[in-house]
């Protein structure tokens, strides 16, 4: 099995915005500010939950980009990109002799 993987900006503002409306509340910015409403949704967000949620939505965005500059797949229908890693999981099978 093939796995991709794409690493998600250190910048990427994944506490501060809504997942539900994507607001970017700059005031999240205070790590003891654990749980938040959005201005823009009325949303309530818990800070790790959200941040959570935004990272998946986003890695996966990252990963079907397919056809934008900084995502192509090859002749065989591969993803490549030099930002992705490709790591092949190796089953080690017993043979009886």
């Amino acid at each position: 099995m093939t796995e991709l993987k794409r690493q998600v900006g250190t910048f990427y503002p994944s506490s501060q915005t809504c997942n539900h409306c994507s607001f970017i509340n700059p005031l999240v910015k205070d790590l003891k500010l654990r749980e938040w409403t959005c201005p823009g949704c009325s949303n309530y967000n818990l800070r790790d939950r959200n941040a959570a949620l935004n990272i998946l939505s986003e890695g996966l965005r990252l990963l079907t980009a397919v056809g934008t500059p900084e995502v192509k797949k090859n002749a065989c229908g591969e993803l490549v990109s030099p930002g992705f890693s490709r790591q092949r999981s190796l089953k080690q099978e017993s043979r009886d002799f």
